[in-house]
């Protein structure tokens, strides 16, 4: 996902460094589905200035991405790229954490 989803509220989310990294099964394209959904905390410095979002992603390895984070307002001069492992990450698709009623306090 480019932003915080907007859950509970949406300004909530602005405030939010937490991210969803959404896996699908696209071996049959015309029915693709969600096989995982991840937690990806942004960098604290990249949270709190500008209007930062992860632009891309890229494949590097089975369970292992290359993340872009940028600043919509400085891209030239504010732009980080992490390495990202999702091998050992917890799968959040079909838990309580997936779901819209759930909220945080």
């Amino acid at each position: 996902m480019q932003s915080p989803a907007d859950n509970p509220t949406t300004k909530i989310s602005k405030a939010s460094r937490n991210l969803r990294i959404v896996q699908l099964d696209i071996s049959r394209p015309a029915k693709p589905r969600v096989t995982g959904e991840y937690l990806n905390i942004r960098d604290a410095d990249n949270s709190t200035d500008g209007d930062w979002e992860t632009s891309s992603m890229s494949w590097l390895a089975p369970g292992q991405l290359l993340v872009e984070e940028r600043d919509g307002d400085a891209p030239t001069k504010h732009t980080y790229f992490y390495a990202v492992d999702l091998r050992q990450a917890t799968n959040l698709a079909g838990t309580k954490w997936d779901d819209l009623a759930t909220t945080h306090h």
